[in-house]
């Protein structure tokens, strides 16, 4: 489909028409104005980077490219966390497009939309909590063949969410997420929750719309081993886990945490991947963009 024109593309056209100028003040004050347009001014961008021979403007061109996609991409950050962040897909596609700037996301909203179809096929609305649980494990693991990879220094492709859509295998926070997700497009009510490191899924006693934060834990009725064959388990196979390893038995490894707080659990992830990868600029860019969360 094509991109609908911008009501200023003339404006637009003649400011990129600059940046073939050696002249680095003149750049910056055009740079600074195509910055004003926004994401107005990204097709228009794109479609010179596509026609321009002269390696300095397209260099510049794509700088501004990169640039203006960061921030319309922070902005749609701090927009999902302020309300809610209710759509765990598109939480998790803002990191995937942080790490490839101008990411297409159709191929992994068809997928997601694949997986809510084979679920709302097999669901029949007498099923029990649990008889849900367990449709929604066959769907997850048999079906679709989702399988969890424990590696201590995942890869980038282990935690990208249409990355794991694709291949059916990564880390377990964003397999995770990833069950939930689905879980949540059946209006289960369910959230995340981070025992010490491991995430899981909790299922409440009311619907996930109807909360506050912090959730008390009296509203779990039971836990979920999300990316773990969706295995269930209660609060006192918890204790028994942190007694097992030696964890204080804080509140915070009982308790149920937001859609916001279960991506920024993924985002720590690829923080750590960039540092182990000495990729400063994304690191540095990402603890900006993280920001959102505060």
């Amino acid at each position: 489909m094509a991109q609908p024109s911008s009501p200023h593309q003339h404006e637009i056209q003649i400011l990129i028409s600059l940046l073939d100028d050696p002249d680095e003040k003149v750049y910056a004050g055009v740079r600074d104005k195509l910055f004003l347009y926004g994401s107005e001014a990204l097709p228009v961008l794109e479609k010179a980077w596509e026609s321009t021979l002269d390696e300095m403007a397209l260099r510049r061109i794509e700088n501004i490219l990169q640039g203006i996609q960061k921030e319309s991409l922070f902005a749609e950050m701090n927009t999902w966390v302020a309300t809610g962040g209710s759509d765990l897909l598109q939480g998790g596609m803002l990191l995937s497009r942080f790490h490839y700037n101008g990411l297409d996301e159709s191929d992994a909203i068809r997928q997601a939309g694949r997986l809510t179809q084979d679920l709302w096929l097999e669901m029949n609305p007498k099923h029990t909590p649990l008889e849900k649980i367990k449709v929604l494990n066959h769907v997850f693991f048999d079906v679709h063949g989702f399988t969890p990879v424990l590696n201590p220094a995942p890869p980038i492709t282990e935690l990208l969410i249409h990355e794991v859509l694709q291949r059916k295998k990564g880390n377990p926070v964003t397999l995770g997420i990833i069950y939930l997700m689905l879980a949540q497009s059946m209006h289960f009510p369910m959230l995340g929750v981070n025992i010490s490191g491991h995430f899981a899924g909790a299922w409440l006693n009311k619907p996930i719309q109807s909360l506050t934060f912090p959730v008390s834990v009296q509203l779990v009725d039971f836990y979920v081993n999300a990316p773990i064959r969706g295995v269930v388990f209660t609060h006192a196979d918890i204790d028994r886990f942190l007694d097992k390893h030696d964890i204080p038995p804080r509140p915070a490894n009982y308790v149920p945490v937001s859609n916001v707080a279960s991506v920024r659990l993924l985002a720590d992830k690829l923080i750590q991947v960039y540092e182990r990868s000495s990729d400063v600029e994304r690191y540095e860019q990402l603890k900006i963009f993280l920001s959102a969360f505060e």
